[in-house]
């Protein structure tokens, strides 16, 4: 795929010729946009394990006010991330593998610049 995309790109940016930038200017900031999402997702269930503790320990603290419940809560929260990242890592690098292969087709496939 990538030695594809390497021989079609010169059908769409012809040797000796300027590109457009405007049509390249929108294809760069589509994927910088996709690239901020695609983390977001991908960092999403460790975020969502960390809200919860620290509601948790939120709750904790009101309730008993006199243990510093964020102090005593940090160790099992980075316990339990570790935990989240390892059952999630495969999963992880599936979804990767398949939004970048899905971005490579269409960065070379000539739709990203109106082909």
């Amino acid at each position: 795929l990538m030695i594809l995309g390497i021989l079609n790109s010169y059908e769409i940016f012809p040797f000796g010729e300027m590109p457009a930038s405007g049509g390249l200017a929108d294809v760069t900031s589509r994927f910088v946009t996709q690239s901020f999402m695609l983390g977001f997702q991908i960092a999403a269930p460790v975020i969502i394990v960390g809200l919860v503790i620290h509601m948790i320990s939120g709750i904790i603290a009101r309730i008993i006010p006199q243990i510093q419940a964020f102090i005593l809560v940090l160790p099992l929260q980075i316990l339990v991330s570790i935990i989240t990242l390892a059952f999630i890592t495969s999963t992880i690098f599936i979804f990767w593998l398949n939004q970048f292969e899905s971005s490579l087709t269409f960065l070379f496939s000539g739709e990203a610049y109106g082909q």
